[in-house]
């Protein structure tokens, strides 16, 4: 699985115009997992691993890990 994501992250860097693609699908790769109660895809196990995704995207954008930039106060207007 892990070579696996990492050639769809190559292709995402080899084709700058299908990068979005290409990420949906190595997170969706990433996250996604088996349980017989529940079948194949988002599921309850799945649940720390969109956290980590998230976490991810919080720490590239805001340079702060996301449960710090859930609980970041609100600026007033």
């Amino acid at each position: 699985m892990d070579v696996l994501l990492i050639e769809k992250a190559l292709y995402g860097i080899l084709r700058p115009s299908e990068s979005g693609h290409w990420g949906y699908q190595i997170s969706r790769n990433y996250a996604e997992r088996y349980n017989a109660r529940y079948g194949s895809g988002l599921i309850p196990e799945s649940a720390v691993l969109v956290e980590d995704i998230a976490n991810f995207w919080c720490q590239h954008y805001f340079d702060l890990p996301l449960d710090e930039w859930i609980n970041k106060p609100k600026k007033r207007s």
